[in-house]
């Protein structure tokens, strides 16, 4: 056996707390039945730092809450086809669930659910409202429903919508108590609501001042006759009509009154 070997070995498992340098250090081994033996090794014993191996923190995959809206991007005006009437977007991670509260309206119009992946991560899921846009429509309220891991309850966001219809009910009325002169109102209904009002007597000129939706006219009887309201918007126009008849309240004259129809 080489005993030069077998020494070398066995330094390879000295304790810790050794003298580091370089020294030569002797080794007796015993053997039997020969008896013990001796070897003088020089070895150069340096110190070294154990570096532990880098851990790569693995990716975490984090739930990012939705953000949401609810729009109309193009206002629909009252007519046959079907189209958009509102849209509910939710981005977030992962996708969020998406639907509509639809009341009432549920047989009346329809939903579309499309899901889209984004170069981030996240999920964006775009909820179509449609249906055939009517006056009824207008203003009728429902809600879109946001659900997501993230949230201990679901998101509701109200929204009312919004139709576009010319003039359909035009109406001349009498707001205040007639004195020496009568103030007369133009009422519409209209999404939006006009923009322009003109007064008109028919056969005859106008008496007394028009201002926008109102007509003051001076209470007597040359201010009998027919009057026309015309108002329009962008998307068409509509006319009231109101007959005046004004006469003096006794034989003997005094206050008119005036009878409207």
């Amino acid at each position: 056996m080489n005993l030069h070997l077998l020494v070398t070995a066995i330094f390879f498992f000295l304790p810790y707390g050794f003298v580091t340098g370089q020294k030569i250090y002797t080794c007796i081994i015993r053997v039997f039945p020969s008896g013990p033996f001796e070897a003088a090794v020089d070895l150069n014993i340096q110190e070294y730092e154990i570096i532990p191996p880098i851990k790569t923190a693995l990716p975490v995959s984090h739930n990012i809450p939705p953000a949401v809206s609810v729009t109309t991007d193009v206002i629909p005006v009252v007519g046959d086809s079907e189209v958009t009437l509102a849209t509910c977007t939710a981005t977030a991670k992962p996708a969020a669930d998406v639907s509509w509260d639809l009341g009432a309206l549920s047989d009346s119009v329809k939903v579309k659910n499309i899901l889209s992946e984004d170069p981030d991560g996240t999920s964006t899921v775009t909820n179509y409202l449609s249906g055939v846009p009517s006056k009824v429509l207008n203003q009728q309220k429902v809600q879109c429903l946001v659900k997501h891991t993230s949230l201990n309850k679901g998101l509701i966001l109200d929204h009312a919508l919004v139709i576009y219809y010319p003039p359909q009910d035009v109406y001349i009325i009498s707001d205040t108590v007639p004195t020496q002169f009568q103030e007369f109102q133009c009422v519409v209904d209209a999404n939006p609501q006009p923009t322009v009002f003109t007064w008109s007597r028919v056969n005859k000129s106008l008496p007394g001042h028009a201002n926008v939706s109102r007509l003051t006219v001076p209470l007597t009887s040359d201010s009998n006759g027919l009057y026309l309201c015309n108002v329009s918007n962008q998307y068409g126009n509509g006319m009231g009509k109101l007959y005046v008849h004004a006469f003096p309240a006794s034989s003997v004259g005094g206050p008119f009154v005036f009878h409207l129809s």
